[in-house]
């Protein structure tokens, strides 16, 4: 166990915590025909169920973090279609990629329902890997990731074996509900994005105009976005979005605008995966509580890579720093 060199107080519980969550229903789940299809016997065959394991967990992530959205009455739940794409990509090399399309559904200004395409490409299933994608068998914890990405802190975790053989589905999911929840380029979030007017050259290739930093700044959150957005797998050519689209990424030069200093880091709303599992930030929560008024819970509530309690019953705790530490661990009712 290793220890961080500063105060800690750990509340550690299941990953199905005890809040009564926003309602975020997968409205096509159960359809593998007609025309609500989701399309996941086609795209995974033999492992379509773990697929499906792994967008539940991707949206009890979501639906932890936003305690209500706040629509007011009658509306009270976001609907969510999640597709399998109608054919397999055919664009030169290895990679996938998904897209999420905010359907004109607002609800008193708050995002209500998104579709999410899932690309894929003709690779036989191997082990949990199935169609360009890598399938988390244990979908409820991060057992397969481990340590602290020092290029985030402790929001990325980084494959505790050498690699995993394809992307992981999981952070792409929730990245692409991210999107759905209301993070990308958008009237709530752009009132509070302020073009930086220095050009994003680390997304590539360039978008036609090239595409722009944006600074972030609401009363709960700062961060550095870019207005790039990439064809989500696809050979469709990336695009400006002339606003906060994604979090820039590691790389950038930091800059100062406004007395405060931006920097670029690896996140789960990057245009490009890190090749980890990216969680959902503290930042992220709070732009959207700002953004949209939503009631959170700050998504460190349910742990980091700084801590990860997994499904058999392992606790670890890796945090930065060689000097002494203290960790104070809590039992309350039967929560750790």
């Amino acid at each position: 166990m290793k220890l961080s060199s500063r105060w800690n107080r750990l509340r550690l519980q299941p990953l199905e915590d005890r809040i009564a969550p926003a309602v975020i229903r997968w409205t096509n789940r159960n359809d593998s025909s007609g025309p609500n299809d989701n399309r996941f016997d086609e795209l995974f065959g033999s492992l379509a169920a773990q697929a499906i394991n792994v967008v539940d967990a991707a949206i009890v992530q979501w639906s932890r973090v936003i305690e209500s959205f706040n629509y007011g009455n009658p509306t009270t739940e976001y609907l969510l279609a999640i597709n399998g794409a109608a054919s397999p990509l055919t664009s030169t090399g290895m990679g996938v990629g998904a897209s999420a399309n905010i359907n004109p559904t607002f609800v008193n200004g708050k995002p209500a329902a998104a579709t999410i395409t899932i690309q894929y490409r003709s690779i036989a299933n191997s082990g949990n890997t199935s169609s360009g994608w890598w399938l988390d068998p244990t979908a409820m914890d991060n057992s397969e990731f481990d340590g602290v990405n020092n290029l985030t802190h402790a929001w990325v975790g980084l494959p505790v074996a050498p690699g995993l053989g394809a992307p992981d589905l999981m952070s792409t999911i929730v990245h692409e509900i991210g999107h759905g929840m209301g993070l990308y380029s958008n009237a709530q979030m752009n009132a509070f994005a302020t073009d930086t007017e220095v050009v994003d050259t680390i997304n590539t290739p360039a978008s036609t105009p090239p595409s722009n930093f944006w600074r972030f700044d609401s009363p709960n959150a700062h961060a550095l976005f870019t207005a790039w957005n990439s064809g989500g797998g696809t050979a469709t050519p990336p695009s400006n979005q002339n606003g906060a689209q994604h979090t820039a990424p590691f790389g950038v030069t930091p800059f100062v605008q406004a007395g405060r200093t931006y920097y670029g880091f690896a996140d789960l709303m990057n245009a490009s995966g890190t090749g980890g599992r990216e969680l959902i930030t503290d930042t992220h929560a709070r732009m959207l509580q700002d953004a949209f008024g939503y009631t959170i819970n700050l998504p460190s509530r349910f742990g980091t890579f700084y801590d990860r309690l997994d499904s058999d019953g392992t606790l670890t705790i890796t945090t930065p720093g060689n000097g002494p530490d203290i960790v104070e661990l809590e039992v309350i009712g039967t929560d750790l």
